[in-house]
């Protein structure tokens, strides 16, 4: 098991705080704030995919997210969907968060034209954009923006 799983803000602290780090006038501002966004970002929470650590996300690990598997938060229980969720054997389950074709919209509009042109996610070059690797990863100055002892604006 990881020991480098980061915590996990809830999926409402993520969901308040995209539009204020991403205000209105950036470029493709929707890609960065909506919900697919918002769980796109959990999901690399939840499986440690943190600049640094090693660990990369694959888009069809947002698909494969559900309500169910996102309250499992122990850090075995984070790791052993990790692990699964990247196997092509993995099968898909009833309450998964997207249907299967939803990968491309993750992968082109919510990362490539959104997150990672804002520097709020990185990508592992080495791996190719149609390898079954992961190669997504939240940049550290971004992922310490949902820390929740973080309040009030910033002038």
């Amino acid at each position: 098991m990881s020991d480098a799983l980061p915590a996990l803000p809830p999926v409402d602290i993520i969901r308040e705080r995209l539009p204020l780090i991403f205000p209105e006038g950036i470029p493709n501002r929707n890609y960065h704030i909506r919900e697919i966004a918002v769980r796109t970002v959990f999901v690399m929470f939840y499986i440690g995919a943190v600049e640094g650590v090693g660990i990369y996300l694959r888009p069809s690990q947002v698909r494969r997210m559900s309500d169910e598997q996102a309250k499992r938060g122990s850090d075995q229980a984070r790791e052993e969907w990790r692990v699964s969720s990247q196997s092509q054997k993995f099968k898909d389950t009833l309450g998964q968060w997207y249907a299967a074709d939803t990968r491309e919209s993750i992968r082109d509009e919510t990362l490539r034209d959104g997150l990672v042109r804002t520097g709020a996610v990185i990508v592992h070059a080495e791996i190719a954009t149609t390898s079954g690797k992961g190669r997504y990863a939240l940049s550290t100055a971004f992922a310490a923006l949902f820390n929740p002892a973080l309040t009030g604006a910033r002038r």
